[in-house]
Formats: structure tokens, C-alpha cells, sequence
């Protein structure tokens, strides 16, 4: 069925591959990734060269900090589950799953931040 409709549709628009996109102002040598420190480059050239505005990015500056945060969390809590599973292998993981839930909250507390930063056309 779908090589029927490939056949029959062929003149839809096939995307190959993605086109970069490098703006002037990027920093040197780098290509954007979801991370901190990612942001943190990117937003500092926006700032000193496209000329963004000094008080943007700060909601999506905050939810990176506060996603890093619950990583670490969630970090300290595997490492003392597999601790305890280790010494009763029918020990609990209430903390571990909580701190997988706020780490999930964290993630998508940030992509609504990352949706609702709009910084002007440079």
C-alpha cells in the first residue's frame, strides 16, 4: 500500500536531509544541541553579536539550570537505589521515581520555555 501511494503521489515533496542553517553571529565551531552549555554560547553571541536584548532568554536560562538541577537529583538517586538494591534487593525506589517524574517535569518545563522565547528578528 505505501509504495501504491509513493507511486501515485511522487510529486509530494520528499526532505532528503536537513539544510544548516549558520547565522553570522553564531559562536565559532559550534552547532546548536539541547544543552546548557549549548545555550549558554549561543545566547552570550546573540547578546554580543546580533545584538539581542540583554533581558532575553532568561525563562529558558532558568529552565536549563532548573533541568540540570534534577538531573543531578535524579543522579544521587539511582546511584543510592542501586546502593540499597544491593544490599536488599527488595528495597523501594520511591525516591528514584520520584526523581525521574521531576526530571520529566524539568524536560517539559523547558520545552515550554524554549516555545514561548521569541527573540527579535537580528
Amino acid at each position: 500500500m505505501q509504495k501504491y501511494l509513493e507511486e501515485r503521489f511522487n510529486e509530494d515533496l520528499v526532505v532528503r536531509r536537513a539544510v544548516p542553517l549558520k547565522k553570522d553571529w553564531y559562536p565559532e565551531r559550534k552547532k546548536p544541541t539541547l544543552t546548557l552549555r549549548s545555550w549558554a554560547a549561543f545566547l552570550n553571541a546573540a547578546y554580543n553579536k546580533a545584538g539581542l536584548a540583554p533581558s532575553s532568554g532568561g525563562a529558558v536560562s532558568q529552565a536549563f539550570a532548573v533541568l540540570n538541577d534534577k538531573k543531578q537529583a535524579f543522579k544521587k538517586a539511582k546511584a543510592e537505589y542501586e546502593k540499597a538494591k544491593a544490599a536488599d534487593p527488595k528495597a523501594p525506589d520511591g525516591d528514584l521515581t520520584n526523581a525521574k517524574k521531576e526530571q520529566a517535569a524539568g524536560v517539559t518545563a523547558l520545552q515550554d520555555a524554549a516555545r514561548g522565547f521569541s527573540p527579535p528578528n537580528t
